[in-house]
């Protein structure tokens, strides 16, 4: 029982961890910009989707690789 416990305080500490994300933001196929965003891969992704953005018929896809 005291393993199961554990092992389970051990994956939530792995999955709150701050780490590097790349956000890469492309129109068209083609990259425009990348950004490093050192958060948990949650917020990081809420950051990158941030970045979406579309003006004058130009789209503006930005996802978390």
């Amino acid at each position: 029982m005291k393993k199961i416990i554990a092992i389970a305080c051990f994956t939530v500490f792995l999955m709150s961890c701050k780490k590097d994300h790349t956000c890469e933001c492309s129109t068209g196929g083609t990259v425009i910009s990348t950004t490093t965003i050192t958060d948990t891969k949650a917020n990081a992704k809420k950051s990158c989707d941030l970045n979406d953005a579309s003006l004058f018929g130009i789209v503006v896809s930005c996802e978390l690789k």
